[in-house]
Parts: C-alpha cells; structure tokens; sequence
C-alpha cells in the first residue's frame, strides 16, 4: 500500500511588525517527505515540504486535518503506522519550540518562499495590501488565458521580515496563504545551527 511517510518537521515562528494595530504571529511549518514507493541512493527518497503558513490556532486546525490520515495509514511517521493523537503532540511541540525566525535569519541572511497563486488580495493591484507586497514580491504569472497560474515568491531578510509578515497578516485575513510546497529555500542545517546558539544563548 501507498504511504507517505514524515521523517522530520520544523516550524519557525515570525512576529510582525505591530505599529500599527496587534497582529497574531505566523506560523511557517515544514516537514522532511517522502514515498515509499520512491527510493533514492540512501532510502525513500525524501524532500522538505514547505508545509503552512498560518497562525497557531488555524496551523493547529490543519494539523488536526492532516492527521486523519495516520488513521487510514496513508501518512506515516518514520515509516511506521501512528496514531492521530501522536501526530497531532508532534506537531504541537515543534509550534511550542518554534525558531523565531529572526534568529533563523542571522545564520541564514534571508529566505525565500514561493506562495502558490496570488492570494485575493493582490487580484486588485490597486489595493493597499497589494501595493505593499508588491514592494517585497516578484509576482509571476504563467498557465494559459483560460486557466492562468501565478505565484508570489518572496525573500525575507533580517531587516525586512517583519513588515512582510506584518502585511502577510493582512493578506491571510483575506484569502489562506498557499507556501508553494518545494518551491523555498528553507535549510535543516540552518535551523540546528541557529537553534543552538539561541540554547547556548539561554
């Protein structure tokens, strides 16, 4: 039987910019994928899903989604059948531990994600939110007239994640943020780097 198997997740936490009114932190989660009908030079194949992009309360919901399908066996955990509810504690403590993701920049120096169709709220350019996504994303469009595909890819960096997830707030209010799933340049090794000096920090 096909499955899909988690072999890893990381979640980073991004506070935005709140000059003008309080904003919910987002939530960008990622999980290490693969299939076990697909075998690389190591194993199963695997590769980091840019999983969600939402705030904690709407990436719990979406955990709790997903986790019906450790129920039917079609998601795995390690290659091993789990249960929903461990799913689920999974994923809670890795929200609970989150890398904020100013800490996550300073080993980095940025990180681009792609977010998959360009959300409602950068239909009409002329809206203010647009005008100040535009500002920090390339907007691609693709498809055919008939079915037109476009994407938003944007680059964070120290000095200007804040905004954007300031703006991002305002966008997901208007239509779910999409993350693009291999489309980032997210790095595991990054991450351990930047969690140890914030540990060693402590």
């Amino acid at each position: 039987m096909s499955h899909t198997i988690e072999f890893n997740r990381w979640a980073l936490v991004a506070q935005p910019d709140d000059t003008t009114f309080p904003r919910e932190p987002l939530y960008f989660a990622f999980g290490e994928y693969g299939d076990n009908r697909c075998f690389g030079p190591r194993g199963v194949d695997r590769k980091v899903n840019a999983f969600q992009v939402k705030p904690y309360s709407d990436f719990m919901q979406e955990i709790v989604r997903h986790s019906a399908g450790c129920e039917s066996g079609v998601l795995q955990v390690s290659d091993r059948r789990t249960k929903a509810e461990t799913f689920i504690s999974n994923w809670r403590g890795t929200a609970d531990t989150a890398l904020d993701m100013a800490d996550y920049l300073k080993e980095a120096g940025s990180f681009t994600l792609r977010l998959q169709s360009v959300p409602k709220a950068l239909a009409s350019r002329g809206s203010a939110i647009a005008a100040k996504l535009m500002d920090h994303a390339d907007v691609q469009v693709g498809g055919t007239e008939h079915a037109p595909d476009a994407h938003t890819i944007i680059t964070f960096t120290p000095e200007n994640h804040r905004e954007i997830v300031g703006i991002l707030c305002d966008v997901a209010r208007i239509d779910p943020l999409k993350p693009g799933s291999w489309n980032h340049d997210f790095d595991p090794e990054v991450y351990a780097r930047a969690q140890s000096t914030v540990s060693a920090a402590a």
